[in-house]
Parts: structure tokens; sequence; C-alpha cells
């Protein structure tokens, strides 16, 4: 299982927006042909949710979301009643195509300065966690997650128990093992 940061379509491949734009699907596919592997695709947010209900922060709960933040992008894990929701196309969660003003025009929410993006993120979670009713949601990042958490604790109120994921950058090898294919 190779985990991407990227959609996976319902034929089971990574799909666009897509953090790895120089991955080569049809190599690695004839490679794992050559080599006898099975191959499966996954979102790598995705892995990290399984994950820390099995074993993180949000093991026990059943409705909760996990919010990935890194340098080169964002995405969103999110569990409904047990259950990880892909989506009617696989993208639930792709934060990446959600578009905001900056510069005088829109672009991806993952093109715009890290300040304003926390902003951004932190109303567009919080909000997003108020209507489905989540009473938690996980962060993620590769860096300081701290500015990040108190923006969404100020937008979400009480409404929302916000703290930092468990499982960290290991959340994703974790989750596909939890996966049967």
């Amino acid at each position: 299982m190779i985990g991407v940061p990227a959609p996976i379509s319902p034929q089971g491949l990574p799909t666009s927006p897509s953090r790895v734009p120089n991955l080569d699907i049809a190599a690695v596919q004839q490679w794992a042909r050559a080599a006898q592997v099975n191959l499966v695709f996954e979102n790598d947010i995705k892995l990290a949710t399984l994950a820390e209900q099995h074993w993180g922060a949000a093991r026990g709960s059943s409705h909760f979301a996990l919010l990935e933040e890194r340098e080169d992008g964002v995405g969103l894990g999110v569990m409904i009643g047990n259950q990880l929701y892909e989506g009617e196309r696989g993208r639930a969660g792709e934060l990446a195509m959600v578009r905001v003003p900056h510069a005088k025009r829109l672009v991806s929410i993952e093109d715009v300065p890290r300040p304003k993006r926390l902003e951004v993120m932190a109303q567009l979670v919080a909000g997003f966690a108020a209507l489905l009713d989540f009473g938690l949601l996980l962060v993620q990042s590769d860096r300081d997650s701290s500015a990040l958490l108190e923006r969404i604790r100020f937008f979400a109120g009480d409404v929302l128990v916000v703290k930092p994921s468990a499982l960290g950058t290991d959340g994703p090898l974790r989750g596909a093992v939890l996966l049967e294919y």
C-alpha cells in the first residue's frame, strides 16, 4: 500500500489535486506487476484518520475529523458513525479544492501564505465541525501546530474539542495495517 497526498479515484488511482505531481503511476504499477506485488494506493490522511481512531487521540470516537496541515498541503480525514467518509467522488476532505481570495484573485487554500491559511482553515474547519456536530477535531502538522489549534478553538468555541494528533506523522503507516485488500 502506498499512502499518497491525493484523492483516490473509484478505480483506486491517485487523482488531482495531488501533491506528488511527479509520481509515475504507470511505472509503479509496472514495477508491482514485475515483482508480483499487490499494489494499492490510499489517501494518506484517510489512513491517519483510521489509525487515530484505532490507537490515537480519537480512540472510541465514532464522529471526528483529523486536519492535516503541512508545508506542501492540507487535508481532512472525516469519520462519521465509525465509517471513513470518502465522498461521492473520493474527494471528501480535499481542502485543496477550496478557493480563497488572495492578492486580488482566487487561489487554492494551499497556495495562501501560512498566516492567512491558518486563519481561513480555522474558520472553515470549525464551521464544518459544528455543522456535522463533531465533538472532536484532531490536528496534525509538520510544523508547530499551536497557532492553528488556538485559532480553531477560538472559532469553534465550546462546540468542539480540539487537540493534537497522538500519532503524528506515523498515522498513515499505522492506518495502512488496518485495511484489508
